[in-house]
């Protein structure tokens, strides 16, 4: 599983299967960060691929050199044995007999020699043959196709599939043609040489011996589609696909087409969602599933379904079927929680909107295969890690952010890019064009962000002074964490890293703000903080301003009487997607893509901090008048009163929600707005929750 999961998520395929270079992509997609275990589970994966790979190359290289129907068969039979097929069928076979699969388990017990039989059979027959392996594909299908399994039939109805130009199936009851698409099935012959059939007619007249097979081939497309369709004594569906796995159109077959003129559309295509229930209906059990009660049929259908015997069990499907009342077990809560319980924002967050969905997410640890591509959450990782790279060597460089020219800052965005895509991507060559392309996405991605920045720090006294800190128990030179005590006696504290922490001196002083980078459509609201939501950089801005570590207060610059000022919590958005401008002009595009990199979050209400602050670069707004903050601006402000009320307010919802989720509480009850759950709405675990409010 952890190889196929791999392989889908990085997409790998052919040759890199066999070049014997180790991946070493991150199993978590397009991220240089690394979980702990990485590295046993990329060996895990390598081992699995070994073990399936080996058995298919020694395969390949003996059906190479074979040119016979006995060197093929031979070179199969051998791979059979090298993977003991018949131990694995004897075994499989034992496991289904405690089943009651009795006829299943006499399939399974014959097909060995089955197998056995056919290729001597065609050894005997066509052993000296020289054939390609295309050919002897063929041969093994046509041989397998036409083997039956002697028993007595279990069933009165059965199902046959086959290719259609292999498959004999004269006097079937009925026929379904499957894949009737257009350059499907009847295929679309395409001769790709340089000469036109009508050329080649004439050069065929002129005594120049040129094949032209194109009609022909045609002519037996035609011919295996209106054989398909002579088969049936009662009647013939015909399915074709209205998109494909892309979701875009695709048309049918013209033979599809060709049916509806020649009947004059008496027959013609019907959608499958447009055939009445009772039409699809065959069974009581397949109704008892499938039933509707909006369906015009319902009344008759449960009518059936009653009369079947499924009363009972249709009386409980009628009912509304959700988790709106679930409590994990005692044993259940042992196993997940300690006394001491470490946290972050993400998982508060995810427990206040839903906690079903912390519980799936966190708990059961749930997650969707997805492959790696350079999607919107990976563009957030790349800047964290571009940004911090770039002003860490700023600063060890000696550089003032504002300072850096346009040719130093352009040539440093494309070094800290070119490494981190390394990284990702730790087997691509450095010269491979796949390297470079991702590189010039990710340094134009970055360079708006950056410019913004820099612009920023240019007319502003604050300074940037840690880039990731962790907030974390018990580590030297770091601050540690607020810690707080459920009712259950529990004891929580949030851990995690900050984005960035700026500092301003002022006397014996620091003023202390912290950032956070936000690539999403991120929207902060003071009233957030009241939900439980957008409630982590306040507790990092608390724990960095309220840290006693003598080790840590040295790094930030203040004086041991001096104090650590909570100066505020901002969010940057780093937005990259498209913007719109009326005229084709390069300083438009630049000052659009500058706008996007709005300010929001919550600052001191003091002249000293707001005036060290770039006021482009804040979400406070002043009016002209007078200089003040305007009214839409004084709720982004706080006091130092205002400072431990918003303390008091976060440490009483952590408190009360931290509770209830070691109290075992994973209830379906999504965070309503406006009467309706945004949570639900792109939440991956509605198949598990069937709560009535995702409908």
């Amino acid at each position: 599983d952890e190889l196929e999961i791999y392989t889908d998520r990085w997409q790998i395929f052919g040759k890199r299967f066999t070049d014997g270079v180790m991946w070493n992509m991150n199993p978590d997609g397009y991220t240089s960060r690394r979980r702990d275990g990485t590295d046993e589970k990329l060996l895990k994966i390598d081992r699995a691929r070994n073990a399936v790979i080996t058995p298919l190359v020694e395969l390949e290289d003996a059906l190479n050199s074979s040119s016979t129907v006995t060197e093929y068969a031979k070179a199969l039979m051998d791979f059979l044995i090298f993977l003991n097929i018949e131990d694995q069928l004897r075994k499989k076979s034992r496991d289904a007999s405690p089943f009651g699969e009795y006829s299943n388990t006499d399939d399974l017990s014959r097909l060995w020699q089955t197998i056995c039989d056919a290729l001597d059979s065609m050894v005997d027959i066509l052993g000296p043959l020289k054939v390609t392996r295309d050919a002897f594909a063929k041969l093994i299908s046509i041989t397998l196709l036409e083997t039956n399994i002697g028993r007595i039939p279990a069933f009165c109805e059965e199902v046959t599939a086959g290719s259609a130009d292999t498959a004999r199936m004269y006097g079937k009851k009925y026929i379904y043609i499957l894949g009737a698409n257009a350059n499907v099935f009847p295929m679309a012959i395409d001769d790709d040489s340089y000469f036109t059939d009508k050329d080649k007619r004439t050069m065929e007249s002129a005594g120049l011996n040129v094949s032209s097979d194109t009609n022909e081939r045609s002519a037996r497309e035609l011919y295996l589609f209106s054989r398909a369709i002579s088969y049936a004594r009662v009647g013939v569906n015909i399915v074709y696909s209205s998109t494909n796995d892309a979701f875009k159109p695709i048309p049918p077959s013209d033979a599809v087409k060709r049916i509806t003129e020649l009947t004059g559309e008496r027959i013609k295509p019907q959608k499958v969602s447009e055939i009445p229930p009772s039409k699809k209906l065959y069974t009581a059990e397949y109704a008892l599933d499938h039933i509707n009660p909006s369906s015009p049929d319902y009344s008759q259908i449960r009518t059936a379904v009653a009369k079947a015997g499924l009363e009972d069990r249709l009386t409980v499907s009628e009912k509304p079927i959700g988790n709106a009342n679930l409590w994990l077990s005692k044993e259940s809560l042992a196993r997940l929680y300690g006394k001491s319980i470490p946290m972050s924002q993400s998982k508060i967050e995810a427990y206040v909107k839903c906690p079903m969905n912390y519980f799936c997410q966190y708990d059961l640890r749930l997650e969707a295969e997805e492959r790696a591509e350079f999607d919107s959450r990976n563009i957030g990782t790349f800047l964290h890690a571009i940004l911090e790279n770039f002003f860490c060597e700023l600063k060890a460089r000696g550089i003032k952010i504002g300072e850096i020219s346009e040719d130093d800052k352009r040539l440093m965005i494309t070094r800290v890019a070119e490494n981190y895509v390394k990284e990702c991507f730790d087997d691509l060559k450095s010269g491979s064009a796949r390297l470079k392309d991702s590189i010039n996405k990710l340094s134009r991605a970055a360079k708006p962000v950056i410019d913004s920045l820099c612009d920023e720090f240019s007319g502003c006294s604050y300074e940037p002074i840690f880039f990731e800190l962790s907030i974390e128990k018990n580590k030297d030179g770091l601050p540690s964490p607020i810690i707080f005590n459920t009712d259950n006696g529990n004891e929580v504290y949030i851990t995690g890293k900050i984005d960035r922490v700026d500092r301003f001196i002022s006397g014996d002083d620091a003023y202390i703000r912290v950032i956070d980078y936000k690539s999403g459509r991120k929207v902060f609201s003071p009233s957030d903080i009241e939900k439980g939501l957008n409630l982590q950089m306040f507790l990092y801005l608390k724990a960095v301003v309220e840290s006693e570590n003598k080790e840590f207060r040295s790094k930030i610059g203040v004086s041991e009487g001096g104090r650590m000022i909570p100066s505020g919590v901002l969010y940057v958005k780093t937005a990259i997607d498209d913007s719109k401008i009326t005229r084709n002009s390069t300083s438009d595009a630049l000052s659009s893509a500058m706008k996007k990199q709005e300010r929001l979050g919550m600052l001191l209400n003091d002249e000293v901090s707001l005036g060290a602050m770039n006021s482009k670069y804040i979400p406070i707004k002043f009016k002209t008048s007078d200089g003040l903050p305007d009214s839409r601006s004084e709720k982004k402000l706080y006091t130092e009163t205002g400072w431990d009320n918003i303390n008091r307010t976060i440490s009483e919802v952590l408190v009360k929600e931290t509770s209830k989720m070691v109290s075992g509480n994973i209830t379906a009850s999504p965070l309503l707005k406006s009467g309706k759950s945004e949570a639900c709405k792109y939440c991956e675990f509605k198949a598990v929750c069937r709560s009535a409010k995702t409908k």
